[in-house]
């Protein structure tokens, strides 16, 4: 039952990480939160290195979602603050703000280096299929001409004529 389920539960323990980290955040308890983030996504990551079913793909989205979610946790808890006189001021701190956005950064920087890398892929496959296609001709009037493979001896001998 577990290789058939395998895959639901270890999305089920990422979300469950995910809460927990919710949690843990909403408690203003933000290194907890970090903990249990991290710690369910190498179980979640491991889980599925021993199975042999870990996608790149899906690692990379959820290192990025997770960064994402700490950089912006990190600056709604740290970079801003209201202040109570004047009433509704915000005190923007630029050393929290400037940590968040390289967290960010660095998260997403690998994600756009993947997709950059699958783009090319995808670019450089259509080129080949567009290059085969332009030359389909060429190929058919080739193969179908009456020619013959030369042998050694013609070869050697010079009386043969190059396509």
């Amino acid at each position: 039952m577990f290789q058939k389920h395998h895959t639901t539960i270890f999305n089920f323990l990422l979300i469950f990480g995910f809460g927990l980290y919710l949690f843990f955040v909403i408690n203003k308890d933000l290194s907890i939160a970090t903990i249990a983030l991290i710690f369910f996504i190498y179980i979640w990551a491991i889980g599925h290195i021993c199975l042999g079913t870990l996608n790149i793909d899906s690692l990379i989205h959820v290192s990025t979602f997770s960064g994402a979610i700490f950089a912006l946790t990190y600056f709604s808890l740290f970079g801003i603050e209201e202040v109570p006189y004047p009433e509704g001021a915000i005190v923007f701190h630029s050393q929290e703000i400037a940590l968040s956005l390289t967290i960010f950064f660095i998260s997403s920087i690998i994600f756009l280096y993947y997709n950059r890398l699958r783009f090319q892929d995808d670019k450089n496959k259509k080129t080949i299929h567009n290059l085969n296609e332009n030359h389909k001709p060429f190929l058919k009037t080739t193969c179908n001409q009456n020619w013959e493979e030369a042998t050694l001896e013609d070869l050697e001998s010079g009386k043969f004529e190059p396509i």
